[in-house]
């Protein structure tokens, strides 16, 4: 797709980043070569430059994108022209021997005996292993020779980021072989979506109820914070020198095009405004972070009656943190639910995108068996639609049949014995779980034997209590979609991953940004399932960008000038990354909080690790 200059030009601006004439020719090469638009390119840069810790742009760094944009390129030409068998028990049927498969197969069903013609890889398992060793090690059968790029992985369970790390010493790697009991249930905060729940009768009239409602509770908790009352039906339209607070939703000037300081207009409540929309000039603010969606208060006038400009920025405050129950509740006793908690989480893909052995999934399950943590929760996706045998369709099996035998059956028998409990949450990339957003928690099969270890099924978003620990974890890439949409000037909050994070504490959304980025499949008829109550301690946000952890403090959430909301105002934000990335392994999260003591916030005394897998 050929890219002007001044396209190019000006979408690298809108990230702040300045070309030269080299970079600018290269990048322009890049669009042409790759199919790509200024601003798709400009965010890939954006993610690139992040993740390799680069501030400025060049001709050479940008050569380089375009070699990671070559391989993945390639990756991708590989994985659809099919998986090839090195001795796997779950393996691919190539395209050129796909036909000759299914009809020698329903041969061979026939006479009871399986096939697999003329060295074709079929899609034929067999049943898991029963042995916990052998559960765990399973992924060194899955190529020939017990070799492959994962298990050539360098720096394996290596920490690459902590957060709080006076709060407790360094996570054990091995807890040793005794036996424990079960640890204690996780205890769901929020319901979720019902599993009967009824998808696809979204009406026009229900995406703006959910909008209006939206901006309705932002100017409750205006005036419950700051005492502000919006001016309506004074309208911001209305030409006046006389300054006035107006609420209402950002939105882009035009159907089409990514938000930038000249396109930003509000749209208000058609309660109070009708939903009129007015443009809104940014100068006079000495900072600001807006994207699609968000809901902000501004203060100012309309001199001309065609702008309005704000002098005053109001972008929302956290809701209080959540607070753990004193009495006992669902058979938690009242000091547990103060007590320590210890959490492995992981996000998928767990499988290398040239074939479905689940060796991340397997290195996960024998670190947990060692460390022994009271919970592991594994969120989606788990039989992720990117997969290249997911996309090309070239497996013999049902997806729910893959998830049942080469995840749940894993988790349950490798983990059998040790006490830990596994929770599973889906992701809208699960081609076998309800594509629709917020989801409803997954169908599990019930365990072949009593030993198994228990796995219990979340709902996407989940927020759930571990001991004292309050969680919130959402498997739509939220940071990823947000980081492409933002618009900034001078933001109060330098760090961009924390800021992310912080508007969907601020705007009490799960999923802020609107409209929806394609394939994140909202349906608004269940919004109540998405929308935050209360805050949790840690908020759990899987992202493609680069793994995090980071402590948002009161100003971070809007709160500082709420001396009693500030106190005890603290959340961690962590992205634990992909447990797969690629195909030599990505990282996953430990998350320990050493128990309450009624000071402070229960954010400031959980350690979290980021390790590679």
């Amino acid at each position: 797709m050929a890219a002007t200059a001044e396209g190019v030009r000006g979408a690298f601006s809108d990230v702040d980043v300045r070309l030269d004439a080299a970079s600018l020719k290269e990048a322009q090469r890049l669009c042409t070569t790759y199919n790509l638009d200024a601003d798709d390119l400009a965010l890939k840069w954006e993610v690139f430059a992040y993740n390799k810790g680069h501030e400025e742009c060049s001709e050479t760094l940008l050569e380089q994108l375009g070699e990671q944009m070559q391989r993945a390129e390639a990756k991708k030409a590989a994985a659809q022209g099919g998986m090839h068998a090195q001795g796997s028990t779950w393996e691919v049927v190539t395209p050129a021997a796909a036909k000759a498969s299914s009809r020698l197969n329903r041969s061979a069903r026939s006479s009871g005996s399986p096939l697999t013609p003329g060295g074709a890889a079929v899609f034929t398992p067999s049943p898991l292993p029963v042995d916990a060793n052998a559960a765990v090690h399973a992924a060194s059968a899955m190529k020939a020779g017990g070799s492959s790029p994962f298990t050539q992985r360098a720096a394996a369970l290596a920490i690459q980021q902590t957060l709080n790390a006076e709060a407790m010493e360094a996570p054990p790697a091995d807890a040793g072989d005794a036996m424990q009991e079960d640890a204690p249930a996780l205890v769901r905060v929020a319901e979720g979506v019902p599993p009967n729940a009824r998808f696809m009768f979204e009406r026009l009239e229900d995406k703006v109820e959910y909008l209006q409602a939206r901006i309705a509770a932002f100017e409750e908790a205006l005036h419950a914070q700051h005492g502000v009352t919006a001016d309506w039906p004074v309208y911001a339209a209305t030409a006046g020198e006389e300054a006035v607070t107006v609420v209402g939703r950002i939105v882009v000037d035009g159907d089409e095009g990514r938000l930038n300081a000249a396109s930003v207009l509000l749209e208000g409540s058609v309660r109070h405004s009708g939903g009129q929309r007015v443009r809104v000039g940014l100068d006079k603010l000495e900072s600001f972070s807006l994207f699609p969606g968000q809901v902000v208060a501004f203060e100012g006038h309309n001199p001309s009656g065609f702008t309005f400009v704000p002098r005053k920025l109001y972008a929302g405050a956290a809701a209080p943190i959540a607070v753990a129950p004193k009495a006992e509740a669902e058979g938690e006793t009242a000091a547990a639910s103060a007590g320590p908690s210890d959490v492995v989480v992981a996000a998928g893909p767990y499988t290398s995108p040239t074939d479905l052995g689940y060796e991340a999934l397997d290195s996960l399950l024998a670190y947990v068996a060692k460390a022994r943590p009271a919970h592991l929760m594994l969120l989606g996706p788990f039989v992720d639609e990117q997969h290249g045998a997911i996309k090309t369709g070239l497996i013999e099996h049902t997806f729910e049949e893959v998830f049942r035998r080469q995840v749940l059956e894993r988790c349950r028998t490798a983990l059998a014995g040790t006490g830990v409990r596994v929770a599973v949450a889906p992701s809208t990339r699960d081609v076998h779980a309800v594509p629709a957003f917020p989801q409803p928690p997954m169908s599990l099969a019930p365990a072949a034997t009593k030993d198994a270890a228990h796995v219990e099924s979340l709902p996407n978003p989940a927020v759930v209590r571990a001991g004292g620990l309050t969680l919130g974890a959402c498997t739509a890439d939220v940071v990823r979609e947000l980081a492409g949409v933002e618009v900034s000037k001078a933001p109060a909050l330098k760090d961009r991953m924390a800021r992310l994070a912080a508007h969907v504490l601020r705007q009490r959304c799960f999923y802020p940004s609107y409209p929806p980025a394609p394939g994140a499949m909202m349906d608004t008829t269940q919004a109540a399932h998405f929308v935050m109550g209360d805050s949790p301690d840690v908020l759990l946000l899987p992202s493609d960008i680069s793994p995090f952890a980071k402590l948002l403090d009161a100003d971070a959430l809007g709160v500082a000038g709420d001396e009693n909301a500030a106190k005890a105002a603290s959340v961690a934000a962590v992205n634990p990354g992909r447990l797969m990335k690629g195909p030599s392994g990505g990282t996953f999260a430990r998350i320990r909080f050493v128990g309450s003591d009624g000071q402070g916030a229960a954010a400031e005394r959980t350690r979290v690790d980021i390790l590679r897998i």
